[in-house]
């Protein structure tokens, strides 16, 4: 292929234009473009009429493709989408591809491997073969509805999966790569469930059942209240992993739900009540696991108030020998260094983690207290004072009543203290925080959420979802919204308000949604994949007091005051003594033979027919072809047809719809392995797709008018060596337009935000 520019001729009035055959620049990214046009919305596709879990003996019919991957996913509920693979890397949310799925969808937390289990009665149909397959893949695709999974790992690291499907009748089962068993109908809520070595652990009932992976081993169901007994008003289990290897489960007494007496802890196969027996509090709000083998406790007060408490698990004299296993002497040396670092974001975030070792860290603090700088005295002595009245990471709650704003399925919960809570000032004296939101998420310190993310909320009136490092919140005006530190960002086009349940992201970065109040269909909005829209990011570069034009290898170059050439990843300034600036068509070399480049004989007249056809070409044309492509096809015409002439001489000819035909000058680009640009009317570019098959060579993709410039003033159009086309215009001005609908990174971050469509 080469990279030699198009010659520009003027014939009988009409002005015909060419270029040489480029790659389509693929797998992309781009922040803040101009999108030339406003495509039809990806249709609804009929909500799906299967069972989940389909039979496994074979269909009468004869049965469709296979489905393995994410990608035969994705084509399978859009025959036209063009991918055929992930992209190289992430484009932004804004141009990535806005999935929407009938196909039930199952998405594992970051905290684990972050897969995607998706089912489909054209999956494989061993399920066998899936499982064991899936330590080296990313997306699952098989005939069971997946609720649950959960890895293992062997005597080799080598990690496993293990799973739970839902049934046709409502029932459930638990395989791996080699076993399977059934469990019961039990209303168990696998949303919340989690998995810990070789157990799981799910929410039923007013109780929590552990589900040992081990075959023939019996689950052991903890109730907190006995058959008939259980509260109308009763709040879900909670399961929280403790430091000590075990669980932590409790019905929390919140917003008027009634909870369980204290709590409980499952370890070495069994549930051991935490009760008024044991020293604990009978209505518990919420459980902070420490690092120590201690346990914060929110408890709720008759007043609606919370206080902080501390208990240990297990006898307080085993403590020690705990902590010399739990903590790490070195990592606390560490974040103790840090309470003196000069940014304040620093010091914070070292104290939070260091409140999280509980009293098994109070005699390294003291140890090294005598050596820091004042500033962290004052932080690590409120750290010692919790041994004598117990924070919450520093923080105290001040009396009044808390509503529990949001509780995830990882066992994060969020509470708004209206009275707030009082904080370690510089001289280590209590500074109250008026109202407060109390974000207490598993495995991290407890934290108040920013003035920022809570500028615009109110208690109750916003889901509230964390997961991983993101934070969304969502209502009914404004629909799911990404918290990005100082704004939120809007997820969902306004076609796509009903999916407005945010389910988490898999390790892809692909964001998974929901209906409300309903499990089918999914959006996925995915990065790794092109939007399916047709999208044509337009770059418009005025040279004030300057001059644009090009190499002799077809990279544009702007001049003010000094020669930039922009290659396929920034800016070079021009080599003088190598190469040179070419401003006029006529200045450019020849193209060799061979190349994708226009035939330069003149023609008298298109030829248009009333349908498309193909046939032997009888006479050579009279008109120069507006390209020749590397293999020796010709195309003639581009205002009425598009006429191909192969190579061995047989002709097609294709009628532009109506809404195509041109009156301007033509220039005509194949830039993509089935995707061809049509210049025949000042301000716009058609989009054209070469049919592998059919009565017509070509269809119209998209018609894009924004920001195009008329291809009647321009000096030159030709495509460059990244795949890019490119205008040269009014003396000074480059417009370049990026034909695979993205922009990639480098040339993203050059380009200032001018926007990006909306629908």
């Amino acid at each position: 292929m080469g990279n030699h520019p198009a010659t520009r001729l003027r014939t009988l009035g009409k002005v015909h234009h060419y270029i040489l055959y480029g790659l389509l620049l693929a797998g992309v990214f781009v922040a803040g473009v101009v999108i030339t046009s406003r495509p039809k919305a990806v249709p609804t596709i009929p909500p799906a009429t299967r069972a989940a879990t389909l039979p496994t003996t074979a269909p009468a019919t004869k049965p469709a493709a296979v489905v393995r991957t994410f990608v035969d996913v994705v084509r399978a509920n859009y025959p036209k989408f063009p991918a055929t693979q992930p992209l190289d890397w992430p484009t932004t949310l804004e141009e990535a591809a806005r999935v929407v799925i009938n196909d039930p969808v199952y998405v594992e937390r970051p905290s684990l491997r972050g897969d995607l289990w998706i089912t489909r009665p054209d999956a494989p149909q061993d399920i066998s073969e899936v499982l064991k397959a899936a330590f080296d893949d990313q997306v699952h695709v098989l005939r069971d509805a997946v609720v649950f999974s959960h890895w293992t790992a062997d005597d080799t690291g080598k990690l496993h999966p293990n799973i739970v499907v839902r049934k046709v009748d409502g029932s459930y089962s638990l395989l791996n790569e080699t076993d399977g068993r059934e469990l019961s109908k039990a209303d168990y809520e696998w949303d919340r469930a989690r998995g810990v070595g070789e157990i799981v652990a799910v929410p039923v009932g007013a109780g929590v059942s552990v589900i040992p992976l081990r075959a023939n081993a019996e689950p052991a169901t903890l109730h907190f209240y006995a058959t008939g007994e259980v509260p109308a008003n009763a709040s879900s289990p909670e399961i929280l992993e403790d430091a000590g290897g075990g669980l932590l489960a409790w019905m929390p007494w919140e917003n008027g739900k009634t909870g369980s007496r204290g709590a409980a802890r499952y370890l070495d196969g069994k549930w051991t009540k935490l009760d008024s027996s044991s020293n604990w509090p009978a209505k518990i709000a919420q459980l902070v696991p420490l690092k120590d083998g201690g346990v914060v406790q929110l408890v709720a007060s008759d007043d609606g108030s919370l206080k902080v408490a501390l208990a240990m698990l297990g006898p307080a004299q085993k403590l020690p020998q705990q902590a010399t296993v739990l903590i790490d002497e070195n990592e606390i040396e560490k974040l103790i260094d840090q309470l003196s670092a000069p940014e304040q974001t620093t010091r914070d975030a070292a104290f939070a983690e260091l409140s999280r070792f509980g009293a098994a860290s109070y005699a390294i603090l003291e140890k090294l207290l005598p050596a820091q700088s004042p500033a962290a005295q004052v932080r690590i002595k409120a750290l010692l004072k919790s041994n004598l009245t117990p924070t919450l990471g520093g923080m105290t709650p001040l009396p009044g009543p808390i509503q529990t704003v949001a509780r995830n399925a990882d066992g994060t919960a969020v509470f708004y203290l209206d009275a707030g809570v009082t904080l370690p000032g510089p001289q280590g004296e209590p500074q109250p925080t008026a109202p407060a939101w109390l974000a207490l998420r598993p495995g991290r310190a407890a934290k108040l959420l920013s003035d920022f993310f809570t500028q615009d909320m109110q208690p109750g009136k916003q889901s509230i979802v964390a997961c991983g490092d993101e934070w969304i919140i969502s209502d009914d005006a404004q629909g799911p919204r990404r918290f990005m530190e100082n704004h939120y960002q809007p997820m969902l086009k306004k076609k796509e308000k009903q999916f407005s349940r945010f389910i988490g992201f898999d390790r892809k970065g692909r964001w998974i949604f929901k209906p409300e109040k309903s499990d089918t269909p999914t959006l996925i909005i995915d990065p790794t994949l092109p939007d399916l829209r047709p999208r044509l990011p337009v770059w418009i570069y005025p040279v004030k007091d300057g001059k644009v034009g090009w190499t002799r290898e077809n990279w544009p170059v702007i001049d003010k005051g000094g020669a930039w050439v922009l290659i396929d990843k920034g800016w070079r300034p021009l080599d003088e003594k190598k190469e040179k600036m070419i401003t006029e068509v006529s200045q450019s070399p020849e193209a060799p033979a061979g190349s994708e480049i226009p035939s330069t004989n003149p023609t008298t007249a298109p030829t248009t027919l009333a349908s498309s056809i193909t046939q032997p070409a009888t006479t050579q044309p009279l008109s120069p072809p507006i390209l020749t492509d590397a293999d020796g096809t010709k195309y003639y015409d581009g205002l009425e047809t598009i006429r191909v002439v192969t190579k061995d001489g047989k002709t097609q000819t294709w009628p532009l719809p109506a809404t195509a035909n041109g009156s301007g000058d033509v220039w005509f680009f194949h830039a993509g392995e089935d995707r061809f640009f049509l210049f025949n009317e000042p301000g716009r570019v058609l989009r054209l797709k070469r049919t592998a098959a059919g009565p017509e060579p070509f269809v119209l993709e998209a018609t894009f008018a924004k920001n195009i410039p008329s291809s009647d003033v321009a000096a030159r159009i030709w495509l460059d060596p990244a795949g890019r086309i490119v205008i040269a215009h009014d003396g000074d001005t480059l417009t370049i337009l990026f034909p695979s609908g993205q922009v990639p990174p480098e040339m993203a971050k050059l380009m200032p935000n001018l926007g990006e469509d909306e629908e």
